[in-house]
């Protein structure tokens, strides 16, 4: 085998030219210079001719890149002038950020700032649609940017208002704080929306301006310029910002996601589109917070509704899991005012413990082997006796709860399956009994056993119901059995203190009525053969 060459550093530096840093580059110098220029008091004294002078530079470097990106696509230049026209739709909303900075200027220029900027923008966007006809820019995308546009202008009008009247450093309550937590559980997440109503995705040629992913890739652009804005708006007028508020938006962002991907991209793979649709319940986690946050509670239910009815509509296997999983976090996830009335006497991480052990019980419930629901029996009977261990006799309702469980999962099985699957059942239903014996013996009220009992039974006659059939015997006669513990233990307490001749008289009749029995029935288990 002949050993790999190693590639000379021409080969690299050309691989890297291609690629076209210098545009790149000189977008971020750019920004950067921009930056100087609005912390330098030395250059100009005034805010106003600060603004002039970045908007000025902006406006005249966005008109250059279309119009070089113009000219490129003219000489068939593909790579090249598509990148330039991402650089423009990465730099549109910028001057509205340099705008929502410059706190000192007058709300009549702000307007005028804000009508010019929108006319240029526009004007940009139509002489790309006219005369880059290779591009891939529907009509529909530039609507739909016309309408992210207004979204900017009107978060910069609303924290100019807001910032003129409002009272204090960073409010927490009151109406500012109510508008600031609006703009950021509503206003974006609505402006992520809006994806999801660009057309389909379709390849218009094998060029790079043609390419299908190019309309969500420039308007996924615009979110995240907003998403800027709206946090430069909040630096600016001085209003608090936590994590947890961007948590509608990846939520929508994930959901988004899920939809849209496989479209842009031609994805069939079903690991990726599993992958995808969990993304939702990995956004709700920055919503968290140790006393239980009221936003990843209504994301959770939200995301239970959701998975519902993908389940109900689609029947995929593994929305189930999420729907469970959802529920489960949906739980967990209860504000600490709920937990306290719903369950007082547990604190949140028993709480949550809980909920897990609830959540991988109905995974057991699902599964047909007779080795999961063993582990699901051990898991609940542990979590019965820790949670209720300060309760007398928590350690025999565990062990019942756990029986109660392995048995009414045992109606699941394919016996012919799983090798030694009846003898199993079978010996747990020997221990079942036995167990309630000992338990109604030690300290237990007379209907104790009956429920467990009864849960039993009644799991066995609604499997018959559903299949049809024979069932399995064991499970319906254990059953009664335990039911009858209870009552049987106290007869026997009754009789041992009753008169023997009493009790021979009414040993007489069970026996009398057990030969009668016997007399009706012998036709069936006992054939007589004829002698010649």
């Amino acid at each position: 085998m002949a050993a790999r060459v190693p590639k000379p550093a021409s080969y690299w530096i050309k691989r890297l030219l291609v690629c076209n840093p210098f545009y790149l580059l000189s977008a971020a110098l750019l920004l950067f210079g921009m930056y100087r220029v609005s912390v330098d008091r030395n250059l100009f004294a005034e805010e106003i001719s600060q603004l002039a002078f970045n908007l000025t530079s902006l406006e005249f470097y966005e008109a250059l890149l279309v119009g070089t990106a113009l000219v490129l696509a003219v000489r068939k230049i593909w790579y090249d002038s598509t990148l330039l026209v991402a650089l423009e739709n990465a730099l549109i909303f910028v001057p509205f950020i340099l705008v929502s900075q410059v706190a000192l200027i007058s709300t009549r220029a702000v307007w005028i700032v804000c009508f010019v900027t929108a006319a240029l923008a526009v004007m940009r966007a139509v002489s790309l649609k006219r005369y880059f006809r290779e591009l891939n820019l529907p009509n529909r995308a530039l609507l739909l940017g016309a309408v992210v546009l207004v979204i900017n202008i009107g978060l910069l009008a609303t924290y100019r208002i807001v910032g003129e009247t409002k009272m204090g450093w960073k409010p927490d309550s009151g109406r500012d704080f109510i508008i600031n937590q609006l703009t950021w559980l509503v206003i974006l997440p609505v402006a992520l929306v809006l994806i999801n109503f660009l057309p389909n995705a379709r390849e218009m040629g094998g060029l790079t301006p043609q390419r299908r992913w190019l309309p969500f890739g420039l308007f996924s652009l615009w979110v995240l310029a907003t998403g800027v804005h709206l946090y430069c708006l909040n630096y600016v007028y001085n209003f608090a910002f936590d994590i947890g508020m961007l948590a509608p938006a990846l939520w929508m962002l994930a959901w988004t996601a899920y939809r849209r991907v496989p479209d842009v991209f031609a994805w069939q793979n079903k690991t990726a589109s599993y992958l995808l649709m969990t993304g939702p319940i990995a956004m709700t986690f920055v919503a968290v917070s140790e006393t239980g946050s009221h936003l990843f509670f209504s994301l959770t239910l939200l995301n239970v509704v959701i998975y519902a009815v993908m389940c109900f509509r689609d029947r995929q296997s593994f929305a189930w899991h999420l729907l469970f999983a959802s529920v489960v976090l949906l739980a967990c996830g209860l504000p600490g005012e709920w937990i306290q009335v719903l369950t007082p006497m547990m604190d949140r991480p028993h709480y949550i413990a809980a909920c897990i052990a609830i959540y991988l019980l109905i995974y057991n419930v699902m599964s047909r082997n007779p080795k999961v629901g063993f582990l699901g029996a051990i898991l609940l009977t542990l979590v019965i006796a820790v949670l209720f261990s300060a309760h007398n006799g928590a350690g025999y309702w565990a062990v019942q709860a756990g029986l109660v469980f392995f048995l009414l999962h045992s109606l699941g099985w394919v016996d012919d399956e799983h090798s030694g699957a009846r003898a199993m059942r079978i010996v747990t239903a020997v221990f079942w009994v036995a167990h309630a014996i000992i338990w109604v013996r030690s300290d237990t009220v007379m209907w104790g056993p009956c429920i467990p009992g009864g849960l039993v039974f009644a799991g066995y006659l609604v499997t018959q119901l559903l299949r049809g059939g024979r069932g399995h015997l064991v499970l319906p006669a254990a059953s009664i059995l335990v039911a009858l513990s209870g009552p049987g233990n106290h007869l026997v307490e009754i009789l041992q203190f009753a008169p023997a001749g009493l009790l021979a008289v009414v040993g007489s009749f069970i026996l009398f009525a057990l030969g009668t029995g016997a007399a009706l029935t012998k036709h069936r288990w006992h054939r007589t053969h004829s002698t010649s």
